[in-house]
């Protein structure tokens, strides 16, 4: 069974510019190294208790005028979230993010890229023409 190139499929919900870059990103194998997290090293744009905040390096800039992700600080996946966890995960939903964002949104686990330390996205989706939001 052959594969597709990553740079030959769809780009979805990032313009060319960024795919392209996450493309090269994935094909060099820099995502594959079990040894480094992405999420652990990326600086944070606010931090919780248990979870921080952090820019997508790779956002949906197609869609979204601000592309965040929530992570915890802990790097671990989703199921050894604890208890305290995932509770003041949905104290930040229904508080922070419901402030902040407009949409929060989970890849199905075939398609994580980075599917060893847990991360949600969080969009504020931007209208027509209207460009990233910045830093």
């Amino acid at each position: 069974m052959t594969t597709t190139p990553f740079r030959s499929r769809p780009r979805g919900w990032r313009t060319l510019h960024t795919h392209n870059a996450y493309a090269e990103a994935i094909e060099s194998g820099e995502y594959n190294d079990p040894s480094f997290c992405h999420i652990c090293e990326a600086p944070s744009v606010i931090e919780f208790e248990h979870w921080r905040i952090i820019q997508n390096k790779f956002p949906y800039d197609e869609i979204a005028r601000r592309h965040d992700m929530i992570v915890p600080k802990v790097h671990k996946k989703e199921e050894d979230l604890t208890a305290i966890e995932l509770q003041e995960l949905r104290e930040l939903k229904i508080g922070h993010i419901n402030d902040t964002y407009q949409m929060l949104m989970e890849s199905v686990p075939k398609n994580k890229s980075l599917p060893q330390h847990f991360h949600l996205h969080l969009l504020q989706i931007k209208t027509p023409n209207q460009p990233l939001q910045p830093e």
